[in-house]
């Protein structure tokens, strides 16, 4: 049976050595609402990339008060680069939710911060165990890796992740320290205990990990395959009348739902990029354009798929725009369009248009 305290007090003394929180902001605050903010950052976000965008939020939002004052566009604006906008707007309403009803006042019980929009199991323990040091375990890939490793499980199973959870959880409570302990689980996931270079020979715990014991650690964790992402072809049209061009604003249920773009759409099989241009722009704004020529095109990938996107040049001609969705849109210079979050793949035209 595995010693817990051989495993947390080597890991809590690794964690108190380790120089590499320096380069993590919110690791020198108990703030709730900016460990918040870093938790929803460094989610499908590297440590590398999310710092300088945590340094100039903190800036512009220091509080919830401030974001739930902020406009949506401005919020998605300070959000771009870092991608899944779902999660700007979701801490957008929750924090637009505690201003209102709670005077933005962060939640005093990790169950009604569970409540809150984009608020799960990771972000609600890992914040109230940073910030407040509830005894409670983090749970992310990083730990994952560690955990299955160390105790040879397959988590994969539903039965076998609750018995890791388990196990960690009666670590973090003898640890009497959940907010080093979680931040050092996952540190040390990320840089000892790594998907396909663990640094065993040099583990402070390793004495104790069953996978490194019996010469299986490069069979855990157990991976899922994933299935192929799917790849499209989509189509966006640059409508020119007096000047300006026409972008509308995406529904907030959809994917990358609050963001501006350019009108178009996915093209259809056996359909040309033309054919379905027309057919989007009628579909979705009711009038007839000309399309003059192609501006540029190029590979996306999101997380989930892929697409080829071709933008063309258009002229507008006749028609009065009559959404059927009843989403925003605006007649923009082209120098406007920076001022308004548009997605990266849209931005990547911009300098085709002006």
């Amino acid at each position: 049976m595995n010693s817990y305290l051989d495993i947390y007090r080597p890991l809590l003394l690794w964690y108190k050595n380790n120089q590499s929180r320096s380069l993590m902001p919110w690791r020198k605050t108990k703030d709730p609402y900016k460990i918040w903010v870093s938790e929803i950052m460094l989610q499908q976000t590297q440590i590398a990339r999310a710092a300088p965008f945590y340094n100039r939020w903190i800036e512009k939002f220091p509080s919830i008060k401030s974001v739930a004052r902020a406009p949506e566009d401005k919020i998605l604006k300070m959000w771009a680069g870092l991608g899944y906008y779902r999660r700007a707007t979701n801490f957008h309403k929750a924090c637009a939710f505690l201003f209102k009803e709670h005077h933005a006042k962060f939640p005093t019980s990790i169950a009604a911060f569970r409540e809150l929009p984009g608020v799960g199991d990771y972000i609600s323990s890992a914040v109230f165990s940073i910030a407040f040091n509830e005894p409670i375990p983090v749970y992310d890939v990083n730990v994952n890796r560690v955990a299955s490793r160390l105790f040879e499980l397959n988590t994969t199973r539903l039965a076998s992740k609750k018995k890791a959870i388990s196990l960690l959880s009666k670590m973090v409570t003898e640890s009497k320290n959940a907010r080093d302990f979680n931040q050092a689980i996952m540190d040390f996931g990320r840089t000892v205990c790594t998907i396909n270079s663990p640094k065993c020979h040099n583990c402070i715990i390793s004495k104790k990990c069953q996978g490194f014991i019996n010469s299986n650690i490069m069979k855990f964790p157990i991976i899922k395959k994933k299935p192929q992402k799917p790849h499209y072809r989509v189509v966006v049209a640059f409508i020119w009348k007096k000047g300006k061009i026409l972008v509308n604003k995406r529904p907030p249920e959809k994917m990358l739902g609050g963001m501006w773009e350019f009108p178009g759409g996915k093209i259809k099989t056996n359909e040309t990029p033309e054919e379905a241009l027309h057919r989007e722009i009628m579909e979705e704004f009711s009038i007839l354009i000309n399309i003059e020529k192609p501006v540029d095109r190029f590979t996306h990938t999101y997380s989930h798929f892929s697409i080829d996107i071709e933008g063309y040049k258009c002229k507008y001609v006749s028609g009065k725009i009559s959404q059927e969705s009843n989403m925003p849109y605006k007649w923009l210079h082209p120098h406007q369009l920076s001022s308004l979050p548009f997605p990266s793949a849209s931005e990547k035209f911009f300098n085709k248009l002006i």
